[in-house]
């Protein structure tokens, strides 16, 4: 059978937004199961519960998963086991910090990794336009021109103000 591993939302990453076709759900990672079956490549399943925002949050207060208030039913997600987050699961602060929004001439930059997710570097570039449309799905809303020029669209809460 598969060989486990179980982490109970200890270190790393402990609340998350989850990207779905409904918008973006704010959610408390409550476990994660590591598998790893022969002759298969890992992945795990993760248990998210959904929580209820704080009215009086902003973009600069972290989230203690230990004091929200849980609402609905938790679900399960299994992933690809992987140094980092996949792109449905976004760091719940770094998604509050995105909701300012960025306007033109902002100075941004983002992490690249390399293929094996053991380095990489940051990207500096500007901020061309930010272009939220009406059903307020910020997934690659903004436009960036990197300093070598090349144009790419990017998810908010991937850049960091320089």
């Amino acid at each position: 059978g598969p060989v486990e591993r179980v982490d109970k939302g200890k270190g790393g990453v402990s609340t998350v937004c989850v990207g779905w076709k409904e918008g973006y759900h704010a959610c408390v990672v409550e476990q994660v199961r590591y598998l790893n079956e022969a002759d298969k490549e890992p992945y795990c399943a993760v248990k998210l519960q959904p929580f209820k925002e704080r009215p009086d949050s902003d973009e600069k207060s972290s989230t203690d998963p230990a004091e929200v208030e849980k609402v609905g039913e938790h679900w399960w997600v299994t992933l690809r086991a992987s140094v980092s987050l996949p792109e449905i699961l976004i760091d719940h602060d770094s998604y509050k910090r995105s909701l300012k929004g960025f306007k033109s001439g902002d100075k941004v930059r983002m992490w690249f990794s390399n293929e094996f997710g053991t380095g990489g570097h940051h990207y500096v570039g500007t901020v061309v336009s930010q272009d939220v449309p009406e059903d307020g799905d910020r997934w690659e809303s903004v436009t960036v021109r990197w300093e070598d020029g090349e144009q790419m669209q990017v998810s908010p809460w991937e850049l960091d103000r320089v």
